[in-house]
């Protein structure tokens, strides 16, 4: 991999891991209309390679998951009983939508991409305390393998629809971070063994300008470089806001999905 490439990879996720850390959005979401927006400006063609591209930007997510998840764990913000309850869907359904990522043209993988993106905007904006549900479908399984295999095919690790059910369930705020990562940590990993052995591997003439490194639909040395970018800003990300910044910076991040969304179907 150049080494162009790989700087502009780990500046990437590096503003990524910030951004995701500190306004509590989706990583891989974030990653993957960042990529989206610039892979063009240095003349890879995202069109040709929307598979690789989601499989990289999804493992490159797995450490940062697990390192939030892990804080959670040993502060004791983990909803335990929610986690358990969608983790087996989340995984089935990961490597379920792994396998539908390889299989899906362009147009539909764009299709549930907007669909992320606005549901994105929903789940951040919505008044949730409102909210005043009688009960929730008892059906955890379907629901998680749902969740998790057009989380995947929209290009995110399931954290949009993951606060979405935590809403729903009136869980404690303070613990939900830790959920959410757990959730996604159990949907990312199902994911890498789907994209390892996709059911319709990328074209390798359309990956030899970036060189060696493709095991399955993962491009190795990319979701390494992002994992550690990405990593590293969270952990970078450990100072306060108030909650009027906070405001401003979630409306900020909205209006740049909404920008991607107008971008993706120009």
């Amino acid at each position: 991999m150049p080494v162009e490439f790989t700087v502009f990879l780990f500046l990437m996720g590096l503003g990524c891991g910030l951004v995701s850390a500190q306004i509590k959005v989706s990583p891989a979401l974030t990653c993957l209309t960042s990529l989206y927006f610039f892979l063009p400006a240095i003349d890879i063609p995202v069109e040709n390679l929307i598979s690789v591209i989601i499989a990289s930007t999804i493992v490159a997510c797995l450490p940062t998951h697990l390192y939030s998840w892990l804080k959670g764990m040993k502060s004791g913000q983990v909803e335990y009983a929610l986690l358990l309850k969608y983790a087996p869907g989340f995984a089935m359904g990961g490597v379920i939508g792994a396998q539908l990522v390889s299989l899906a043209s362009f147009q539909v993988i764009l299709a549930f991409l907007s669909f992320s993106l606005l549901l994105s905007v929903f789940v951040s904006t919505m008044q949730w305390r409102y909210i005043k549900l009688q009960s929730i479908p008892n059906f955890p399984l379907p629901i998680g393998l749902l969740a998790g295999g057009i989380s995947l095919l929209g290009g995110n690790d399931g954290h949009i629809v993951s606060r979405l059910l935590n809403h729903l369930h009136h869980r404690n705020p303070e613990n939900s971070e830790g959920t959410l990562h757990g959730m996604s940590l159990f949907l990312s990993f199902a994911a890498l063994i789907g994209f390892v052995f996709p059911a319709v591997p990328p074209s390798l003439p359309s990956m030899m300008s970036l060189g060696f490194g493709l095991i399955g639909s993962i491009y190795l040395p990319a979701a390494t470089t992002l994992a550690v970018g990405l990593f590293l800003g969270t952990l970078l990300s450990h100072w306060q806001v108030s909650q009027y910044e906070h405001k401003i910076l979630l409306v900020c991040f909205n209006l740049y999905l909404i920008v991607c969304l107008f971008r993706i179907w120009q």
